[in-house]
């Protein structure tokens, strides 16, 4: 597992959400694409929500599979 090493705030980025999809009930996915300064220059990632209760019980942000 590769570990953040920095700070965010050491780039300048901007984050655009380009897809959400409900799984089921419970299961939710954004995917957001982040363009910016720091290395790679973008991003697609995907926000993936568990909801209990109407709160979000877990969050996984992942590397949006092409």
């Amino acid at each position: 597992m590769r570990r953040w090493s920095g700070s965010g705030s050491e780039f300048e980025y901007t984050t655009d959400q380009i897809g959400a999809r409900r799984v089921d009930d419970a299961h939710w996915v954004v995917t957001v694409r982040l363009e910016g300064t720091f290395p790679g220059g973008v991003a697609e990632l995907d926000y993936r929500f568990t909801l209990l209760d109407d709160l979000v019980a877990e969050l996984v942000i992942a590397n949006h599979a092409a």
